[in-house]
């Protein structure tokens, strides 16, 4: 996983989207 090396905003939408299509 790339968190560390991408930006606050777009790992924060990453984890929205994981946890969206999780639900």
């Amino acid at each position: 996983m790339s968190t560390f090396s991408a930006k606050p905003a777009e790992v924060v939408h990453e984890w929205f989207v994981i946890d969206a299509t999780d639900k």
